[in-house]
C-alpha cells in the first residue's frame, strides 16, 4: 500500500468486489450465519455467491436480448 500503483488498485477493488459484500450483507441477509459450524457457513455463503452469479447471468442475458430487440425494430432499420 506504500506505492501510488497499490493505491489505485485498492480503490477499484472497493468499487468492484465491496459492493458485491455490502449487497450480500444488506440486501441478502448475510449479517450472521443461520446454521453453526464451518460447513454450514461455507455452504450458506456458497449458495449466496450462486445466486449472486446467476442473477448476474440473467442481466446479462436480458441486456442482449434487449440490444437484440431494438437491433431488429421496423423504425430502426429504415434509418
Amino acid at each position: 500500500m506504500a506505492t501510488d500503483e497499490a493505491k489505485q488498485l485498492y480503490r477499484l477493488r472497493g468499487q468492484s468486489i465491496e459492493i458485491v459484500f455490502a449487497d450480500f450483507k444488506e440486501h441478502r441477509n448475510l449479517r450472521r450465519f443461520s446454521g453453526r459450524g464451518l460447513q454450514r457457513a461455507r455452504g450458506e455463503v456458497a449458495s449466496l455467491v450462486l445466486c449472486h452469479n446467476l442473477l448476474l447471468l440473467q442481466r446479462s442475458r436480458q441486456a442482449r436480448e434487449n440490444t437484440a430487440a431494438q437491433a431488429t425494430e421496423p423504425w430502426q432499420m429504415a434509418a
